[in-house]
């Protein structure tokens, strides 16, 4: 999506703009906005919406700066949303004017707790009564953004003394649901809807949450005002499997049994079991969850238009794919270099990276060498270590070096992110070739960009023996002799 392609702060100009050239492109290749949608993955589908949605704000998008600590990254969010005017204590029920929608970009930064610790301790000592500064960590931009809504859905599923889960985890599917258990308070109304305009801001500001919620919770809010929900007990097998096998059991109850556990429930005896079926999934799926959606759906949608995201060709799991990531399973191995689409910003390193997609175990064929009879660059080597380490990496360890260099542990869907690798550190003497060796890799967030120093060309004018050794084993791997062996050994 050329005309959509950074996530930036907008102005009502750019935002028509961009609705404008997108329109252009629909005319020129003679498409239609529904059947482009209807053929493009979940995360395309939103990128579609934020062009709709883009030529409603009239007011372009708000700048919503926020600073959090990691672990209440919500709650501390909240506060300041609420302090900013943004979320009201009482939310308010009335809708907005028609076609209306309120696109923010956010801004977050992060508490050093490290160094607000150390502050803290060093007044206290002083017996200081000025009070404490907030101490933030550097940083501002798309990689902190993508960080702070994992953290924050990450919030929505954590109880602790001060503050309650907002949803829980069903085990069947593996996904997460409102909390039914929660007694309805302005406090907790609140939360609700500040949850649904996280959600809707997740899409405008191309982040996924960090918690993989139920596809019927998008469902629903997906329901026209004029749809009445209709649960079904197929429905719950999908949503919740443990809860349909309760219900399931039910119908192959005795009769007296049933009796029995009418009279418990001080349910009529007239009660049939399909009735009693239908009274409990509506309970379940409606009435225990009434207020929590009530509220998460008045701040989605004062931020989404419904039309919107139907016209963009939505349903319940598509719209959880493109908020929460697909569902995956987080001990499943994968491919660094099939999930992303790796570009080495190093014209020599580039040159065998281009044609390195498919290499077996991890390895980099072309940048191997193999049939170019050319040896390889310093930056080839680094990157051919880099793959073979990652390749022998288990799950969770992979996942650590994708949050690394993204800001999340989430997957993309395969191809649809760029990870840029680039050699930017630069020695000229033996002195900075040796303080090279120990500089450690360094990521930037944005823009999903590792550095690496060339660790290769610093062993070289620092160890020469070492490498000499192990240009030798490089070059007989590459022969085709019994290298692999003897290179795996070094």
């Amino acid at each position: 999506m050329a005309v959509y392609s950074q996530v930036t702060l907008d102005s009502a100009a750019v935002l028509q703009q961009r609705y404008k050239q997108y329109n252009q492109l629909l005319v020129s290749l003679g498409l239609q906005h529904s059947k482009l949608a209807a053929c493009v993955q979940p995360a395309n589908k939103a990128v579609l919406a934020c062009l709709q949605l883009g030529s409603r704000a009239a007011a372009g998008e708000l700048r919503v700066p926020c600073v959090v600590r990691r672990r209440s990254a919500f709650w501390d969010a909240l506060q300041q949303l609420q302090q900013q005017g943004i979320v009201t204590v009482l939310p308010d029920r009335q809708q907005q004017a028609a076609g209306a929608v309120q696109l923010a970009k956010l801004f977050p930064r992060f508490v050093d707790e490290q160094q607000q610790q150390q502050q803290q301790q060093q007044q206290h000592q002083l017996s200081s009564a000025t009070g404490y500064s907030v101490v933030v960590e550097g940083g501002e931009g798309h990689g902190p953004r993508k960080e702070f809504f994992q953290l924050v859905g990450e919030g929505w599923s954590r109880a602790d003394a001060a503050q309650p889960a907002l949803f829980v985890h069903l085990r069947g599917p593996g996904t997460w649901w409102l909390n039914s258990t929660l007694s309805c308070s302005a406090q907790l109304q609140a939360a609700y809807w500040a949850v649904g305009w996280l959600l809707g801001q997740a899409l405008v500001n191309r982040c996924t949450m960090g918690l993989q919620l139920a596809p019927l919770l998008f469902h629903r809010l997906l329901l026209q005002p004029h749809e009445a929900f209709q649960p079904s007990l197929a429905m719950l097998q999908q949503h919740d499997p443990e809860a349909a096998q309760g219900l399931q059991a039910v119908l192959q109850l005795p009769q007296q049994q049933y009796q029995q556990l009418l009279q418990v429930e001080g349910r009529p005896g007239s009660t049939s079991k399909q009735q009693y079926i239908g009274l409990a999934l509506q309970q379940l799926l409606v009435e225990d969850v009434r207020w929590q959606l009530e509220a998460l759906q008045q701040g989605f949608f004062t931020v989404l238009d419904r039309q919107v995201l139907l016209d963009c060709c939505f349903n319940g799991a598509s719209m959880a794919c493109a908020l929460c990531g697909a569902a995956v399973d987080d001990s499943a191995d994968f491919d660094v270099q099939k999930v992303f689409r790796v570009v080495v910003d190093d014209e020599d390193a580039a040159s065998s990276s281009s044609s390195s997609q498919g290499g077996e175990d991890g390895t980099n064929q072309a940048a191997a060498g193999s049939g170019s009879g050319r040896p390889l660059s310093s930056e080839q080597l680094v990157l051919q270590c880099l793959w073979q380490v990652l390749a022998a990496w288990g799950p969770e360890q992979k996942r650590a070096f994708i949050k690394f260099v993204t800001g999340s542990s989430r997957l993309p869907p395969p191809g649809s992110e760029q990870l840029t690798v680039s050699f930017p550190f630069v020695a000229y003497s033996s002195h900075q070739q040796a303080q090279l060796l120990g500089t450690l890799p360094q990521s930037h967030t944005c823009a999903n960009t590792l550095e690496l120093p060339d660790y290769v060309e610093a062993l070289t004018a620092t160890q020469p023996l070492l490498m000499q050794e192990w240009q030798q084993a490089t070059a007989s791997w590459r022969s085709g002799g019994q290298a692999a062996g003897r290179h795996h050994q070094l």
